[in-house]
């Protein structure tokens, strides 16, 4: 259990450690450098390899010691729907979170179908599910994480399936411009051939999370790729954070520092990274910390309630 810098969780707990890539979002992984880093300073829950994956029931212990009130991102250095991580381990997870109503849990996955299919089965359990239900509480946020319009179109249909009362995406890394599902709420609605329909915005996410790569070998985010999110989400009144540009910011948004890193040779033109966005202009890789965080002159860091 620690104190968090990731600026939408206060606190992070790890159930599980290690993982492995499921997609191009996954390339830098900032998971897999922190693993490593760990695993130097001889911490005891990372000495085996990132690609191996381990439970920590020891630390279901910490859920009871969280202090009440604080958002908890469980599983940031994991994917607590890997399928190396057993139902069972996961039902435990659930029952222990659902203890502690005073806290917020937020969980993120890249593995939506395998965490649908949990919850498929925990229908089926009936009285075996969270003594007696079988929706998801409150204080639990479920998460599915996509990077791209493929991704968000293979994971967020199997995401809008669980019962949770809150579903939020994470954009982040953002690798292309990502439109989000809408539904009429029509009966014969389907998204993506997954049956079901909503009529609430979005399909029914309640948050969206943006944010460019860190780390070595990041790539850029384009502006306007964030911009048509942020309408969306907008026109939508669904809460939207960003979270920053990431190692590289929009030209525009670093005036001052854009000619001395062009000529230092830590600039890219949108060219074809930019697809149907190129309308010109240049990224500069200026590092997270200069890149900031602003989106046309201001912060956004909403929340759902």
């Amino acid at each position: 259990m620690a104190n968090s810098k990731i600026e939408w969780t206060d606190e992070t707990l790890q159930l599980t450690t290690g993982c492995t890539k499921a997609s191009a979002g996954c390339a830098n992984c900032y998971a897999e450098r922190m693993h490593k880093r760990l695993q130097g300073m001889g911490h005891a829950d990372y000495q085996q390899e990132f690609s191996e994956v381990r439970l920590h029931p020891s630390n279901l212990v910490k859920i009871a010691k969280l202090p009440a009130g604080k958002r908890v991102f469980v599983n940031s250095m994991s994917d607590l729907f890997h399928e190396h991580v057993p139902f069972s381990f996961i039902f435990i997870v659930f029952k222990e979170m659902a203890k502690r109503p005073d806290v917020t849990f937020q969980i993120l996955t890249k593995r939506a179908e395998r965490m649908s299919e949990f919850f498929e089965r925990c229908k089926k359990c009936g009285d075996e599910f969270l003594e007696g239900r079988t929706d998801i509480p409150k204080n639990i946020w479920l998460g599915v994480t996509v990077e791209d319009q493929q991704r968000a179109d293979e994971r967020i249909p199997h995401h809008l399936s669980v019962p949770a009362a809150v579903r939020f995406v994470s954009i982040e890394p953002m690798l292309g411009p990502v439109n989000l599902p809408t539904c009429t709420g029509r009966s014969d609605c389907k998204l993506n051939g997954i049956d079901g329909h909503s009529d609430k915005p979005l399909g029914g996410l309640n948050w969206v999370i943006c944010g460019g790569e860190t780390g070595p070998g990041a790539r850029p985010m384009h502006p306007d790729w964030v911009r048509t999110l942020r309408d969306q989400c907008t026109e939508a009144a669904v809460p939207f954070f960003f979270k920053g540009w990431g190692e590289w910011a929009p030209g525009s948004q670093v005036p001052h520092l854009s000619t001395a890193y062009m000529s230092k040779n830590k600039w890219r033109d949108y060219g074809p990274e930019g697809g149907e966005y190129n309308t010109g202009g240049f990224w500069c890789n200026v590092g997270k910390k200069a890149a900031g965080r602003t989106l046309d002159g201001r912060t956004w860091e909403e929340f759902p309630v």
